[in-house]
């Protein structure tokens, strides 16, 4: 019994042991933290990252904006760290987000002033960034300019967030060879921006004088020979032809004209338009 009592003693002496040298352990360690700030070094810390990182994004963001506005692409090098950046809790935000397309202004911005406004369209920019979007280019074809104007006129006539100067821009270098010739000598300045463009629209928006030149395209184009291949390419041209008149603003299909119906089959050796012909005799109207 008395060495049970003994063991018992001693067993107890250690665990008080014990309990004193943790409560001295965590009062040095309290003492520490009181002394270096240790917690609010971390929290200040982990906020300075967050910052840093939300301004790294807003930095990239901009970078892309000022890319497309100048037409340069950014190094590969920028779009793969880009895309290993870690998403900050503000980007699963911004990408929860439902956004409409309508509102999206991509293709410039004015940097003067980070608003409310500009931070929208950031959003807009990161959720839909049309990567290889360009404008074509125009040689002085008119058959070629009313395409060339809807593009021009969608993207950047009516874009509300470029400048005029940077519509000057865009619009000069679109513009190649004998268009190029057209605006040569006029400044760019913004009071000069509706001159530039009546001078396009004059020179290469005349519908009937575009109209008129597809047609002489036609009659100057030499007739198919007698195999599959000849006939391919040169009906592959006629229906180019055709559909130029359609966005001249004539309707030659629906219109049956006469003339482009016997141009055409002038074109295709008579055994092939042989059967056509006799239809045709046939048909109280001709398609």
């Amino acid at each position: 019994m008395q060495l049970d009592l003994i063991d018992k003693l001693q067993t107890e002496f250690e665990d008080a042991r014990t309990k004193a040298n943790k409560k001295e352990v965590e009062k040095e360690l309290e003492e520490i933290e009181t002394q270096t700030k240790f917690t609010e070094a971390i929290a200040n810390a982990n906020e300075m990252m967050f910052m840093l990182g939300a301004r790294l994004t807003e930095a990239k963001n901009h970078a892309e904006k000022l890319a497309r506005k100048l037409g340069v692409e950014l190094p590969r090098k920028f779009e793969a760290n880009r895309e290993r950046q870690p998403e900050t809790s503000q980007n699963r935000e911004v990408n929860d987000e439902v956004i409409n397309p309508n509102d999206a202004q991509w293709l410039s911005e004015d940097n003067s002033e980070y608003s409310r406004d500009s931070v929208e369209e950031d959003i807009a920019c990161r959720t839909l960034k049309p990567k290889q979007l360009s404008l074509p280019r125009l040689w002085g074809d008119e058959e070629e300019f009313p395409e060339f104007w809807a593009i021009y006129e969608t993207l950047v006539h009516q874009n509300k967030v470029l400048s005029t100067v940077e519509k000057m821009l865009l619009l000069r270098d679109s513009l190649k060879g004998r268009a190029e010739m057209t605006i040569k000598g006029i400044q760019l300045i913004p009071q000069n921006y509706k001159w530039m463009i009546d001078t396009l629209k004059k020179k290469y928006g005349n519908k009937p004088v575009n109209r008129a030149k597809i047609v002489q395209k036609l009659v100057d184009l030499p007739c198919a020979k007698n195999n599959a291949e000849s006939c391919t390419n040169i009906f592959d041209k006629i229906r180019m032809l055709i559909n130029q008149m359609i966005s001249a603003g004539q309707d030659i299909l629906s219109m049956q004209d006469a003339m482009w119906t016997e141009k055409i089959l002038e074109k295709f050796p008579y055994s092939i338009v042989k059967n056509v012909l006799i239809s045709i005799q046939d048909m109280p109207e001709v398609k």
